[in-house]
Order: C-alpha cells, then sequence, then structure tokens
C-alpha cells in the first residue's frame, strides 16, 4: 500500500520521550535493523491495519485460543461462520479499506488481514492467465475449511465465480 522504491522518501522531526527512544533503539538492534526502519514499518502498520482494524472491531486473540474455538465448532457451523464473514464481513472489509469492492481490493484485504493477524502466510503467484493465492497455517484442517468456505462466499457473493479452492490440513490454495 505504501511501498514506493523510488521514493526517497521525507525527512521529519519528533520529539519522544527518553525511554520511548531507548526501547526502540533496544528493538531496532535486536532485530538488526536501523531505529528508522523499524518506526517506518511501525507506522506502515498503523496506516495499513491499525488504524482500520480498531475502527472496524478487530479484536486480539492468540492462535492456540482461536484454534480451539474453531475445533469446537460443528462442521455445519464453521460453513455457516464463514458464509456469515465471507459474504457480509469480508465484503465490509474491503469497502471500509479500499471503498470499493474488486477482485484486486479483496485479495489486498485478504494478504493485509494474513501479514497483520497472521491468519495464515499469504503467497501469491501470476502465471499471465492465472493468479494462484497459497494460504499457509499451522492450525487444523477444520480452519483450513473455515478460510476455503470464507473465501468462496466473499468470492460469489460478488459474481466472482471463476475460482477453485483447496483445501488441505494446513493450507488452502486459490486459483484466480
Amino acid at each position: 500500500m505504501f511501498s514506493e522504491p523510488s521514493d526517497s522518501g521525507v525527512v521529519r522531526s519528533f520529539r519522544l520521550p527518553s525511554r520511548m527512544d531507548d526501547e526502540l533503539r533496544r528493538e531496532a538492534e535486536e532485530k538488526g535493523v536501523s531505529v528508522n526502519t523499524l518506526v517506518v514499518s511501525i507506522l506502515r502498520r498503523y496506516l495499513e491495519w491499525d488504524r482500520y482494524a480498531d475502527r472496524f472491531g478487530y479484536v486480539s486473540i492468540m492462535g492456540q485460543e482461536y484454534n480451539l474455538l474453531i475445533e469446537s465448532l460443528s462442521s455445519t457451523k464453521i460453513a455457516e461462520l464463514a458464509r456469515h464473514v465471507g459474504v457480509l464481513k469480508n465484503r465490509e472489509g474491503v469497502l471500509f479499506w479500499f471503498k470499493e469492492w474488486s477482485r484486486p481490493n479483496f485479495l489486498s484485504y485478504l494478504s493485509l488481514q494474513c501479514k497483520y493477524t497472521r491468519i495464515a502466510e499469504y503467497e501469491s503467484t501470476n502465471d499471465g492467465d492465472r493468479t494462484l493465492i497459497n494460504l499457509h497455517h499451522s492450525f487444523s484442517k477444520k480452519y483450513s475449511s473455515y478460510i476455503a468456505e470464507c473465501i468462496r462466499a466473499s468470492l460469489e457473493s460478488s459474481s466472482e465465480s471463476d475460482q477453485n479452492i483447496t483445501c488441505n490440513d494446513n493450507s488452502v490454495t486459490l486459483s484466480l
């Protein structure tokens, strides 16, 4: 969203509390990056995700607890929940973030969800004719079913029928 490799950037000055500066320096050193790179990544996350996610009602939950919730549901309930999220919530999310529904905007939204909520690792390749998206996660087959049904419902509710979704134990593959 905000990556412009040819953009040399803007120099900006901020006054930070010394303790915050110390924490930023320590974190940057641990990650092996400059304080500038760390701060840019923090601001990018805020601009791409946090400012919208807070207003949209996202909550944080640890992965193990999330998986326990999914595992406690029947296959019927998982499909029902996935269709609700796919038809209503994903559409609302795309419109909230990008202001219009389109397949590229949906895929960008899905990529942002993966990047910042860690629902899965998002990998995308394009061979010219088709886009292949692999979503790899560390949860269960039920979770894969949930993600697959959610994506299917999102695309079908927007008349996007040219899709093939494959579900495995720890991944979902989408071909568009």
